[in-house]
């Protein structure tokens, strides 16, 4: 997926990593599958992440709304935020600042 349109008409772009308005999330159901496959990987391999489990979030920087993807893409739903300050940047990392790489 390159852009998604915000219901505000704002386009996001999905083209590039370190999106700050990108989050992914797992299904609690799969979260334990995950990671024993995560581990069950040779250690001397470069690992091959599943990308299966996980579905895609972006959040418009103009209206805080959220949109939320299945992990195939075919389902999308949006949330607006109740307290559009407060709501504002829930998908920044909260470990680290890496910048998008265009």
């Amino acid at each position: 997926m390159a852009k998604i349109l915000c219901e505000c008409g704002r386009i996001l772009s999905d083209s590039t990593d370190y999106i700050p308005y990108k989050a992914r999330f797992i299904a609690d159901q799969d979260f334990f599958s995950f990671f024993d496959e995560v581990e069950s990987e040779c250690p001397h391999e470069e690992p091959t992440i599943t990308w299966r489990y996980f579905g895609d979030i972006f959040q418009c920087p103009d209206c805080n709304n959220l949109m939320v993807f299945s992990a195939d893409y075919k389902r999308r739903c949006d949330f607006k935020p109740i307290n559009k300050e407060e709501s504002a940047n829930i998908t920044f990392s909260q470990v680290e600042d890496k910048k998008c790489s265009k």
